[in-house]
C-alpha cells in the first residue's frame, strides 16, 4: 500500500492482497482514513441498482470500518424507482454510517443545474461523470469529511480484498 498522506495522496493500486493479508491491509487503511471521515461515491443508473453486483458493493462498503458515509448518486430512475434504491441503500447499510442518496434527475437537482446553466456553467450530458461531480460538490460544500472515494455500480466480481 501507498500513502502519501502529508501530501493528501492515497493511493490503493498496491491494495491487492491474498485473503490471509486482508487484514493487515484493512488495519493500515483504516487506521489512516477511519479517523478522519471517509465517504464512498457510488455513481449509478437505475439498471445497474438492479443487479446484484451493485447490492455486492453497497454491502461492502456499508461493513467496511474506513467508510463512514455512502453516497448513492442515482440517474435515469422515476420517482418511484429513487424510492425503491433508496430504502433499499438504506436498509443495507448499518445503523450509525450516514447514507445520502442523491437522485440526478430529481427537481432539487435540475433546479441546480438549470441555475449552473443560466449562469454559463457547463453541466455536460447525462453519466457517471456529472454523479461523481454532484456528489463531490456535495461533499466538499458540506466540509464533514476528509476522503473521498469513488465505487463502480456494476463491477461484476466486487471483492473486499481490492481490484
Amino acid at each position: 500500500m501507498f500513502f502519501l498522506p502529508k501530501k493528501n495522496i492515497l493511493s490503493l493500486g498496491d491494495f491487492r492482497c491474498d485473503d490471509a493479508g486482508l487484514p493487515e491491509r484493512t488495519q493500515q487503511l483504516t487506521a489512516w482514513a477511519a479517523p478522519i471521515g471517509t465517504v464512498a461515491v457510488v455513481p449509478t443508473i437505475w439498471r445497474h441498482a438492479c443487479l446484484d453486483s451493485f447490492n455486492d458493493v453497497i454491502e461492502v462498503l456499508g461493513r467496511h470500518p474506513c467508510v463512514t458515509k455512502v453516497v448513492v448518486v442515482l440517474d435515469l430512475a422515476t420517482h418511484e424507482q429513487f424510492l425503491l434504491i433508496k430504502e433499499k441503500v438504506k436498509g443495507a447499510i448499518p445503523e450509525g454510517k450516514q447514507v445520502q442518496i442523491i437522485w440526478k434527475n430529481g427537481p432539487n437537482i435540475a433546479r441546480v443545474l438549470e441555475l449552473m446553466e443560466s449562469h454559463h456553467i457547463n453541466t455536460w450530458n447525462t453519466g457517471k461523470g456529472r454523479s461523481c461531480w454532484l456528489a463531490l460538490g456535495n461533499e466538499v460544500a458540506l466540509a464533514q469529511n476528509q476522503v473521498i472515494s469513488f465505487f463502480d455500480s456494476d463491477l461484476q466480481h466486487f471483492q473486499e480484498r481490492g481490484p
